[in-house]
């Protein structure tokens, strides 16, 4: 197998009325060139968000069963304590030699290399992107000065696995994140 995410049930958090988190145990393969770390809860899987009802078991059976079925795996854990959020979204591609073009994005420069566009039928499009987020990084290379042809040439350069870390921002108003 080229790759392995095992998940585990969380610790009980302190308030009754919170949820119980699923984390990252370990994790091997393709994987372990993303940013994930063990003990980083799991917030997506393929564009189903993992919701209270879900214990280890269970999201492991999603994630495999989206893997198989959708083509692609994307995995999102996210840090929403801070001003703005963090979030990493890491895809698989189904073919190692697929194309930026075939990916179904387009980022530009506006400031920060940012999301323009994310395609319906894009591998990306159930991933926990938007097309507002500032891409900080994609597998661990600094988007800092990058310009959008850099990015799709590292793209394309990837075998299978992209991470790509995005800032997203806080709305001012209602304390959510865009």
């Amino acid at each position: 197998k080229e790759w392995s995410i095992v998940l585990k049930d969380g610790p009980m958090p302190k308030r009754k009325n919170k949820p119980r988190k699923i984390e990252i145990e370990s994790i091997s393969g393709y994987i372990t060139l993303s940013q994930f770390k063990i003990g980083d809860h799991v917030t997506m899987i393929n564009g189903k968000k993992i919701g209270p009802s879900y214990n280890a078991e269970r999201a492991t059976d999603l994630m495999h069963g989206s893997y198989e079925e959708d083509g692609f795996l994307n995995v999102a854990v996210g840090n929403e304590t801070g001003a703005d959020s963090l979030v990493h979204a890491t895809i698989i591609k189904p073919r190692p030699d697929m194309t930026y073009d075939e990916m179904g994005i387009i980022v530009w420069y506006w400031g920060v290399l940012c999301f323009k566009e994310i395609k319906e039928d894009s591998i990306f499009a159930n991933s926990i992107l938007r097309e507002t987020d500032h891409i900080i990084s994609v597998n661990d290379i600094s988007a800092d000065k990058m310009k959008p042809e850099n990015f799709a040439r590292v793209l394309n350069e990837l075998p299978l696995e992209i991470t790509i870390v995005v800032r997203r921002a806080k709305q001012r108003w209602f304390g959510g994140f865009n």
